[in-house]
């Protein structure tokens, strides 16, 4: 009877084993996530700060998987589309309504300059605009301008959130 227990448990903690295997192929197999440097963590808090609730930020987004997501606007231009699809955008942000793309944002280093680098970084602003996605583009930087971010991002209501500020101060 012990030894039937005992023979039931393992088969059991084996087919648990090929479920999780199973599992874990599928699911990574389906996006692909990199996760965030400190710089872009930074700037990612720095980020949820301005969109304060407007919008939802996702980060490290394969353009690939985007265009899963947003087939008519990100497909105007196959063959650049093709050159890029395994680049990476930044920061994502959405409109949690409509689900529909605010904006890409896209961190520059001053250590990525190299020939290659500028090329695809250009490729991929001409897919955006193309696409009629706003690019944004943001240098590296030790601190971020909660404010200059905000106003990026909704041009037009740069003047309301300034006079709304400016009269909570004393």
């Amino acid at each position: 009877m012990e030894l039937y227990a005992l023979v039931l448990i393992v088969v059991a903690v084996l087919v648990l084993l090929v479920l999780l295997i199973i599992l874990r192929r599928q699911s990574a197999a389906s996006i692909d996530l990199a996760p965030l440097t400190t710089q872009q963590r930074f700037f990612y808090g720095m980020l949820c700060q301005a969109v304060s609730g407007r919008a939802i930020v996702l980060g490290n987004l394969r353009v690939q998987d985007l265009e899963r997501a947003n087939k008519p606007a990100l497909t105007s231009s196959r063959r650049a589309y093709k050159k890029i699809a395994g680049r990476y955008f930044d920061f994502i942000i959405f409109d949690p309504a409509t689900t529909e793309i605010i904006a890409v944002i896209s961190l520059e280093a001053v250590s990525h300059q190299s020939q290659q680098n500028i090329t695809e970084r250009q490729k991929l602003a001409r897919l955006c605009q193309n696409a009629g996605v706003k690019l944004l583009k943001f240098q590296l930087a030790k601190s971020y301008d909660v404010h200059h971010i905000f106003s990026s991002i909704y041009p037009a209501q740069k003047n309301k959130r300034l006079v709304a500020l400016a009269q909570r101060v004393p």
